[in-house]
């Protein structure tokens, strides 16, 4: 009598096409609130003061900059040149803030915003190439700085300033 102690090729082939199947094919879909960055609001689910769609992107080169603000394109706001950033503040007023990102780079990306002395306020998990994430932050009047803290993203551009000032000219939700 012989005693296999090796699993057949045939069965280890099948096992990882099965697995294969599997994973290929459960890429999560964004939930409806990452698809649209107002579907909390209109709901009732989220009391938000403001929601900002944030565009972070590294081709050509890397920058984070706010492409709407409660539904008003202000994507013309910035310039091409994210070396400046730091010159071309986001203003928002205080208040429940959502940031809604969308990576629409070839890497991954996540945000923070950190206080002036680089203390994180609140920051993101990574969020991977042509994907959505969200960060919701109670930010008081002040100075911020908004960020990716992967690798060195800052440096190369993904970093603009973000003053929270009461006076701030934003359209209502």
């Amino acid at each position: 009598m012989q005693i296999r102690t090796q699993t057949p090729f045939w069965a280890l082939l099948i096992g990882m096409t099965a697995l294969f199947v599997v994973v290929g094919c459960s890429g999560s879909s964004p939930s409806a609130d990452e698809a649209d960055p107002y579907a909390a609001v209109a709901a009732g689910e989220t009391a938000l003061d403001v929601v900002v769609v944030i565009e972070q992107q590294n081709n050509p080169t890397f920058d984070l900059k706010a492409r709407e603000i409660n539904r008003t394109d202000v994507s013309g706001d910035w310039d091409a040149d994210s070396s400046n950033n730091l010159d071309e503040p986001l203003i928002i007023p205080p208040g429940q803030i959502r940031f809604f990102l969308d990576n629409v780079g070839t890497l991954a990306h996540a945000f923070q915003v950190r206080d002036l002395k680089g203390e994180s306020i609140a920051k993101t998990r990574n969020v991977g190439p042509l994907k959505q994430g969200e960060l919701i932050v109670n930010l008081q009047p002040g100075e911020y700085d908004i960020l990716c803290q992967l690798s060195d993203h800052a440096k190369r551009g993904s970093l603009r300033r973000l003053i929270v000032d009461a006076a701030a000219d934003v359209p209502a939700l």
